[in-house]
């Protein structure tokens, strides 16, 4: 174990079939005794878990830890809801290697609030959107 108080502060995962090097999800863990560390947790393609211990030279911002109840809508059903809402036109860009569905706090609008956001992008082009949907109701947040 990293920290006995370590927290879940980030998910992100991968919209794209993950080659044999690269992982399919990642997860960011804080703790609240440990100012200048975080923890990397990654899960592999053949579903081994690896982990990295992340050093910052500044403190890292303390938040509410991030709690994954029934509350919580999954990753799928997050995707389907977010993509109601993106731009058709770009909605195809779900597959492209720089396309992502993160679960994090809304900090710029509500630091309290949990969503799902999904980025869908383009690589090497400048060409991106952001959707953010409550974790919880589903309802679209506003994108800062």
């Amino acid at each position: 174990m990293w920290k006995e108080d370590a927290y879940l502060a980030e998910v992100d995962i991968r919209l794209r079939k993950a080659t044999s090097r690269s992982a399919v999800a990642s997860a960011g863990f804080q703790s609240a005794s440990e100012e200048h560390e975080s923890l990397l947790v990654r899960l592999h393609p053949d579903t081994s878990v690896s982990s990295e211990t992340i050093a910052h030279e500044l403190p890292v911002i303390q938040a509410e830890p991030i709690v994954v109840d029934e509350s919580v809508l999954e990753s799928s059903a997050a995707l389907e809801l977010a993509l109601e809402f993106a731009d058709p036109s770009m909605s195809s860009l779900v597959g492209s290697g720089c396309s992502f569905l993160t679960l994090e706090r809304a900090f710029a609008v509500d630091p309290r609030r949990v969503v799902w956001r999904l980025t869908l992008a383009e690589c090497l082009s400048p060409e991106t959107e952001y959707i953010s949907i409550d974790a919880r109701t589903g309802e679209l947040v506003p994108y800062p």
